[in-house]
C-alpha cells in the first residue's frame, strides 16, 4: 500500500518513479487510475521533464487507461499550479 506520507517524500518519489510507472500496466479501473494520477502529479512537480515525456507516450496510447491517466495527471497538475507549458 502506498502511504500518503510517502507521497510527500521527494527523494522517495524520485527514486521510485520507474517502479511507480510500471504500476500503470495494472490500471484497469477508475479508482486505480485516479490514485496513480495523484502520485504522478506529485512526481510531475519534482521532475517535470521525465513525467511530461511519459505523459506524451500515454496520451498517444490506444489503451484507454493510459490515455485517461495522462489526462487526469495533466488536469490535476495544471489546476494546482496554474502553469502553462
Amino acid at each position: 500500500m502506498f502511504l500518503e506520507s510517502e507521497i510527500k517524500d521527494r527523494e522517495f518519489l524520485v527514486g521510485s518513479c520507474d517502479v511507480i510507472k510500471e504500476w500503470q500496466k495494472h490500471v484497469n479501473n477508475w479508482g486505480k487510475c485516479d490514485a496513480l494520477s495523484k502520485i504522478f502529479t506529485k512526481i510531475l512537480e519534482i521532475i517535470p521533464d521525465k513525467v511530461f515525456e511519459q505523459l506524451l507516450l500515454w496520451n498517444k496510447s490506444k489503451n484507454f487507461w493510459d490515455t485517461r491517466l495522462s489526462l487526469i495527471i495533466s488536469l490535476l497538475y495544471f489546476s494546482k499550479t496554474k502553469k502553462v507549458v
